[in-house]
């Protein structure tokens, strides 16, 4: 055998046939199909978790700065120009997403209250045993805050509340002051939390306005009210109604706090108005200190 013959069968049989060739190419494709795909899902969910971790940053901080204030409501028995106002807003929607798996959306109103009655006491009554003692006894086997199917799935709310504070102790000759939360409008953005604070004696005459969050789809606010023998949360208060019950306190014992903030990847002004909503919420219950040691406070729970 030539040489050429021995050289030409050698290559014969190191070369590659082109659908050899083209079945490699295939392996390789979906190899890496996989794996980018794998790796825009993990920058998907990277991106997601950034949102969501962002916007409850968002939340808590405007539940935060609301509890100072709302803690150091001023609380003076009799005093005509005592301003606490709280006033209830809801929407007709949420988030459109059945969050409670019963086959309805937005069905409730976040009150504290099981407004669709799916709560059920052997599955969703829930609370802590000590021993013979129960956490919130009141409570056991009624539907209230922390029993599951309650509040699950809620319109969202636009509440308003405004509020007398103590002078400032650190800043000599201070006068108290008006503070409002809301939400509105700032510098052309819309969904807002703003924070007003109303001044006696501003040169202007204008409330110093200020941000606390954005994006921010629903401010809700509860009110315990402290005058009843049986206390329950109002979503609405105003501490100028005359008469009241019981020892007549101008001021909640304590407030509900929430903030719903939109967390999604599309600008919420784009967002269709049948589209689902990835929210984030931060809530929270601050006790009004001047009604905790206010002496009417100490009568009515001596009864409770």
């Amino acid at each position: 055998m030539s040489s050429d013959e021995r050289l030409r069968r050698h290559a014969k049989r190191g070369g590659w046939s082109l659908v050899e060739l083209l079945v490699a190419l295939a392996v390789i494709s979906i190899f890496l199909t996989g794996v980018f795909g794998a790796f825009i899902q993990i920058l998907r969910a990277s991106d997601r978790s950034e949102r969501m971790t962002e916007a409850y940053q968002n939340a808590r901080a405007a539940v935060e700065t609301m509890a100072i204030f709302i803690k150091a409501s001023r609380l003076v028995a009799g005093d005509p120009a005592l301003h606490f106002s709280g006033i209830n807003g809801p929407t007709s929607s949420g988030d459109r997403v059945d969050n409670d798996k019963d086959g309805r959306v937005d069905e409730e109103r976040p009150n504290g209250y099981d407004d669709d009655g799916d709560w059920v006491a052997a599955r969703d009554d829930r609370h802590a045993q000590i021993g013979q003692l129960f956490e919130r006894p009141r409570f056991v086997g009624v539907p209230d805050f922390g029993d599951g199917h309650v509040d699950e799935d809620c319109v969202f709310n636009l509440d308003q509340l405004g509020l007398t504070t103590f002078p400032n102790p650190a800043i000599p000759g201070s006068q108290s002051e008006v503070t409002t939360f809301s939400i509105g409008s700032w510098e052309g953005e819309n969904n807002v939390l703003l924070q007003q604070i109303y001044r006696p004696g501003s040169p202007t005459g204008l409330p110093e306005t200020a941000p606390l969050a954005y994006n921010v789809v629903s401010l809700n606010f509860l009110y315990w009210d402290p005058n009843l023998a049986q206390p329950t949360w109002l979503e609405q208060w105003d501490a100028r109604t005359r008469p009241r019950p019981g020892p007549g306190i101008e001021l909640p014992a304590s407030v509900y706090i929430s903030v719903i903030v939109y967390a999604g990847a599309k600008p919420l002004d784009q967002v269709g108005p049948n589209e689902p909503l990835e929210t984030m919420t931060a809530s929270t219950i601050v006790d009004i200190e001047a009604v905790l040691h206010d002496p009417r406070y100490e009568s009515v729970r001596a009864i409770q």
